[in-house]
C-alpha cells in the first residue's frame, strides 16, 4: 500500500471516529443529567405499559453507548419494575439517547422471554452483553 492510500485510510477513519463522537455528544445527556433523565423516561415507559404508577430500578449493563452509523446512541439496562414492594417484572432493555433530553425504550425483553428463548437476546443486544443478560435472567 502506498503512502497516499495509507493517508486516505487515516483521514477517512478520523472523520468516522470524530463523527461518531460528535453524534454521541449531540444525543447523550450531560453527566449531571444522565441518571435523572434515564430514570424519568424509564418510569414513564413502564407506567404506560403497566397502566399504573410503578417504580423502576435499573442497572446499566455497559456505561458507554453503542454507536452504529448515524443511528441514535444505544444504552442497555437491566430493569426491575415494582408496585410498592411487589416485583411486577424484570428484563433487559435497549434505549436510544435522543437530543440530550430523552431516552426512548426501543426494546424490552422480559426475564421470562429470555429464559424461554435465550437465542433471541442476540437479535437485539450486542454479543458482548448476551451471556451476562442470559445469566441474569436465570438467577
Amino acid at each position: 500500500m502506498n503512502a497516499w492510500a495509507k493517508l486516505l485510510i487515516v483521514f477517512v477513519l478520523s472523520i468516522f471516529i470524530g463523527g461518531c463522537a460528535t453524534h454521541i455528544s449531540a444525543n447523550v445527556p450531560d453527566e449531571q443529567d444522565f441518571d435523572r433523565i434515564l430514570q424519568q423516561d424509564l418510569n414513564s415507559h413502564f407506567i404506560e405499559i403497566f397502566k399504573k404508577d410503578v417504580t423502576v430500578k435499573y442497572e446499566l449493563l455497559r456505561r458507554q453507548p453503542t454507536q452504529s452509523g448515524v443511528a441514535a446512541p444505544k444504552y442497555y439496562v437491566w430493569v426491575s419494575v415494582y408496585d410498592g414492594e411487589a416485583l411486577l417484572g424484570q428484563g433487559a432493555a435497549r434505549l436510544a439517547a435522543v437530543d440530550k433530553i430523552h431516552f426512548l425504550v426501543t426494546d424490552f425483553v422480559t426475564k421470562d422471554s429470555i429464559i424461554s428463548d435465550p437465542s433471541m437476546v442476540g437479535q437485539i443486544f450486542p454479543a458482548k452483553l448476551c451471556t451476562g443478560i442470559i445469566a441474569r435472567a436465570n438467577k
